[in-house]
């Protein structure tokens, strides 16, 4: 059904692969960008998160996608934006969801985040249901949003179950212990460990301006790894306790046997920062609703091809090729 991914031949390495397509610049191709509206979601008392939405002309009609980010990411991400422009093509309405504090929104809401905060995300699509009557909605995710959206796919509560169509994830974060020691672990990885720390503690001293005392003085003293950071920071502020019970509990891995939509999981086996063997397992293996999508090459959500694939009934619209799997996967 899906054709092979045939990677850009300067990009086969999985480190190349993820540095030159978080580097590539992305444009709007159709009009989706024309009628983009920002809107704001409630969570509770006092946090919300922004989403910028792309509705169709009868927004009833058409099918709708959430599009969820990865760690340091937003709703500007290029593979938000392209697989954001491809959806409109095709006739969704689209939803590029930004978790709390991202893009730009740490002023609405007093809370950090965490890479399990599904609650959000079922909060968001239940508005869209309740509010704007749309009645099939498909969650994709990317990285440490893939871990989200398999969680709402594993525990959909039963108000939004019969709306929930299918949910597609590209190289998600599923075992997020597993996923934190790769990052954490050696020279190779330091690009990627500073990038995300530096976005960490940046969003950590943003919060302390935003909300005088809400951290201490030297709360981000001496951190160097992703595991400190969670054990000191992420995991009490959620009541965790720490670092080890935070992952546990947040991953989506052990929840895979309860999916019962449509469910589409794309990983590469060069990726760098989340390790193919987390998908060796029987809650994937055995649950007939999964269906896993496996390549040599492809880096972290990233698979740029050395020209569009030919796919059933006609040629990809890009060389993205992990977006217009996705794409097609929904439309099918």
């Amino acid at each position: 059904m899906f054709p092979e991914f045939e990677p850009h031949p300067t990009l086969r390495d999985g480190h190349r692969m993820t540095v030159a397509s978080y580097l590539l610049s992305r444009k709007w191709q159709s009009a989706a960008k024309d009628v983009e509206e920002q809107r704001l979601f409630v969570m509770d008392g006092e946090n919300q998160v922004m989403a910028r939405c792309h509705f169709q002309v009868d927004r009833h009609v058409a099918p709708t996608v959430v599009l969820l980010h990865g760690l340091t990411g937003s709703s500007q991400s290029g593979y938000m934006i392209g697989t954001a422009d491809k959806a409109w093509r095709l006739g969704f309405n689209v939803v590029r969801l930004n978790t709390r504090n991202c893009g730009g929104t740490e002023h609405l809401a007093t809370s950090l985040y965490h890479c399990g905060m599904s609650d959000d995300v079922e909060t968001v699509i239940r508005e869209l249901v309740s509010v704007d009557g749309l009645t099939r909605i498909h969650v994709v995710g990317f990285s440490i949003g893939g871990n989200i959206a398999l969680r709402v796919a594993a525990r959909t509560p039963d108000d939004i179950a019969p709306h929930l169509a299918s949910v597609a994830v590209v190289s998600p974060s599923l075992d997020i212990d597993r996923a934190v020691s790769n990052v954490d672990r050696g020279i190779i990885n330091l690009v990627y460990r500073q990038s995300f720390l530096r976005h960490l503690r940046g969003l950590v001293r943003e919060k302390a301006k935003q909300f005088p005392g809400r951290f201490g003085q030297n709360i981000l003293r001496g951190i160097r790894t992703i595991r400190e950071f969670d054990n000191r920071i992420t995991a009490p502020e959620f009541g965790f306790g720490d670092a080890a019970n935070y992952y546990r509990l947040a991953t989506a891995l052990p929840m895979l046997g309860d999916v019962r939509v449509p469910t589409l999981i794309v990983q590469s086996e060069d990726d760098p920062l989340v390790p193919i063997e987390q998908l060796r397992t029987p809650v994937i293996e055995d649950n007939p609703n999964i269906e896993v999508l496996r390549s040599p090459h492809g880096g972290h959500c990233a698979f740029v091809g050395r020209r569009p694939a030919q796919a059933v009934g006609g040629r990809d619209v890009d060389r993205y090729w992990a977006e217009n799997r996705v794409l097609q996967f929904l439309s099918s």
